[in-house]
Order: structure tokens, then sequence, then C-alpha cells
């Protein structure tokens, strides 16, 4: 009986809520995300005609560009709160964002 209702809780949870979507990079927003499970779903039908190849195609494009666009606009902001911290003399933030932004992988 527990479990029943276990699954039931979930079940109308993710209907409801839905799944947390869990990103590494901190750039990724929603619409990307959106683009990315898009694309995911016109994948699997890649193959079966050069329409949904195109499709694909596109799809992938699409992704690509909004996700450095989205990269770009994260960078700036880093930069913008850089400068505002070095100016207001918050410089141990300014130099922690740095250092987040320089370090290798």
């Amino acid at each position: 009986m527990a479990n029943s209702l276990k699954e039931v809780l979930v079940s109308t949870a993710e209907e409801v809520l839905g799944r947390k979507r869990r990103t590494i990079q901190p750039w990724v927003t929603n619409e990307v995300l959106d683009l990315c499970d898009k694309r995911r779903e016109l994948r699997k039908r890649k193959f079966g005609s050069n329409v949904a190849m195109e499709n694909y195609q596109l799809a992938n494009k699409a992704v690509r560009k909004k996700m450095k666009e989205a990269k770009e606009k994260w960078i700036d902001d880093q930069c913008v709160a850089i400068e505002q911290g070095m100016s207001s003399g918050k410089s141990k933030q300014a130099f922690s964002t740095l250092k987040m932004l320089t370090k290798t992988f």
C-alpha cells in the first residue's frame, strides 16, 4: 500500500511540477534546454527521410546558436560583476569571479 501511494505521489508531482533539469554549465538557460529536448526528439527520427534529417540539422544549428549566445551573455554579466566589484571595493568577490572565469578544466 505504501509503494502504491508513493507511485501515485511521484507520478502526480512529475505531471504538475515536472522534472528538475540539472545543468553543469551555469550559462545554460531553460530555453536552450527546451531546444535540446526538441532536438533529442528529432534525432530519433532523423534517418526516416530527408525532411526529417533537415529538421534535425536546423534544430541542431539553433541549439548551437542559442548556446553560444547564452554563454556570451553569461560571460558579459560576469565581467560587469567584476567591474562593479572592483569599483565598489569588493575586490575579494571580484577576484573570486575572475578566478572562476579563468580556471582551466
